[in-house]
């Protein structure tokens, strides 16, 4: 982060809470494909396509599922957002 780079110390109101154990694969995927996306004129991101995860998935060998709470499966896109898990 810039204000970590110049200052050399991470600001508290910048630092969020700690991953959930056995998020590691579901965030690297994410930064992989958020780091491969287009983004529009004025810079912002595009979605993540179904298409690309599926692709990423294939290539790393690494399945992703839809995300379960309680039961009730919650990997489908919701408001923008798709819950995943990995096995």
């Amino acid at each position: 982060m810039s204000a970590q780079r110049q200052s050399g110390r991470m600001p508290a109101g910048l630092v969020g809470p700690p991953r959930p154990p056995g998020s590691e694969a579901v965030w690297r995927a994410f930064g992989e494909l958020d780091a491969q996306r287009l983004h529009t004129e004025s810079g912002i991101p595009q979605a993540i396509q179904h298409r690309d995860v599926e692709a990423w998935c294939r290539t790393m060998r690494i399945p992703l599922h839809p995300a379960v709470n309680g039961g009730e499966k919650v990997g489908h896109w919701s408001g923008g957002v798709m819950l995943l898990r990995a096995e």
